[in-house]
């Protein structure tokens, strides 16, 4: 039986990973890490089981839609591209088939926390959007599976529905639903290999200076939150003394992509404007731009000093963008912010926060690489809350929230 994963040339190459049908050599390789509970427990059918888990993965019907995902030859997770029929009405319905696909994937936690499940996903839509030509993928988890729904945000895709007790699971009885989605025409060209890692949008703006730097507007993403429960965004903006030369190079021949050395970002005043943002602010993860005086751009994440995750956000805020990394410590600011935040005082009659603070962030010391080697510095920035909660006795966190925006601005002095 024919699939349209045939009209693929396989492997299939991203920045760091490569993409391959699955074969049923890979039995033991994907139980490896779908056995573990953390794993298994999120997924449809229990694979705790050897035997069980051979019986299920060998049908072919389900081999034909995986996926396999390989980091130097190593095997951390697997794809699934299920293709559907559209609904449609009888006199159209030749039209719809086969036009859409509903996604899932699976991926070893020892290898979380560094952005492959985001960059493997993104390059499987990629593929739907562009030689697959789908109009429309869909995915879906229990509301408890937050790692899973963060991943389809971050792939830009939209809450469509959030179910209430509709899913039930095999031991926590039963649970709320989501459904995410996307078009094609939301999707933008180019990015089938995921090399960029931004998270796609039908609204772009470029940088200038690094016209392939993009980012989702911030509006773009506040419109399209459910109804029932918006997700939290966290946008970092600040300013820094750098580097024009990535505007002088276009005129003097010099590329302004690819390395750049350290005199890139050195000896000069044009102040640079950084803004880094994640949908869902529990996590560590984050994306960032640099547009002005230095363009760059590049994944962040919430680090401890010896480079382990900080999904609390406590320690300190690490750029790695695509000309080099440095480090912002973040720990005096966090730690004003949560003293702050237990004294504002609610809107009762409204059920809604609004309030700043001001603090200062210094560079961490010998954490510049590349472009941004011996960077030192500092900014001050103001975090601004504003929030609505759902009514109920008290206005507070144990009410939960409906809305939430967290905003981080700024200038700083930096020198290289």
């Amino acid at each position: 039986m024919s699939h349209l994963f045939d009209a693929i040339d396989w492997p299939v190459r991203t920045e760091r990973l490569l993409l391959r049908r699955a074969t049923r050599d890979d039995l033991d390789a994907t139980w490896r890490f779908r056995k573990l509970p953390e794993v298994h427990d999120w997924l449809g059918a229990a694979t705790e089981r050897y035997e069980a888990y051979r019986e299920r993965y060998l049908r072919e019907k389900r081999l034909a839609d995986l996926l396999i995902v390989e980091l130097d030859g190593r095997v951390i997770g697997d794809l699934m591209l299920k293709v559907e029929d559209g609904w449609a009405q009888e006199e159209v319905a030749d039209q719809a088939k086969d036009v859409q696909g509903e996604l899932g994937w699976a991926f070893d936690p020892a290898f979380g926390g560094k952005g492959y499940a985001t960059e493997a996903a993104r390059a499987l839509v990629g593929l739907c959007f562009g030689p697959l030509r789908l109009r429309r993928v869909t995915a879906a988890c229990f509301y408890d599976n937050e790692p899973s729904w963060q991943l389809m945000e971050r792939l830009g895709m939209r809450r469509e529905q959030h179910t209430v007790k509709e899913s039930l699971h095999r031991t926590k009885g039963w649970l709320d639903g989501l459904t995410y989605a996307l078009l094609a025409e939301e999707w933008p060209t180019g990015t089938a290999g995921g090399g960029s890692g931004l998270s796609p949008s039908s609204r772009w703006a470029a940088a200038r200076c690094r016209p392939i730097a993009t980012v989702r507007s911030v509006l773009a993403m506040i419109k399209r939150v459910s109804k029932i429960l918006l997700p939290a965004i966290l946008i970092t903006t600040g300013t820094l003394a750098g580097c024009s030369a990535a505007a002088s190079g276009a005129t003097s021949g010099q590329p302004t992509t690819g390395t750049a050395s350290a005199a890139t970002v050195a000896d000069h005043t044009e102040a640079t404007h950084i803004a880094v943002w994640s949908v869902n602010s529990d996590g560590p993860d984050f994306q960032a731009i640099l547009t002005g005086a230095v363009g760059d751009y590049g994944p962040g994440v919430t680090v401890h000093p010896d480079g382990s995750s900080d999904p609390d956000h406590t320690s300190e805020l690490e750029l790695k963008l695509s000309r080099g990394s440095f480090r912002v410590s973040i720990a005096a600011l966090d730690a004003a912010f949560v003293k702050a935040v237990a004294q504002w005082p609610y809107n009762k009659q409204t059920c809604s926060i609004h309030s700043a603070i001001t603090g200062t962030a210094l560079v961490v010391a010998g954490s510049g690489t590349g472009a941004y080697h011996g960077i030192t510095g500092g900014f001050t920035l103001t975090i601004s809350l504003d929030e609505d909660y759902i009514k109920g006795p008290a206005c507070s966190e144990t009410t939960g929230f409906k809305a939430q925006l967290i905003l981080i601005s700024g200038t700083g002095s930096i020198r290289a």
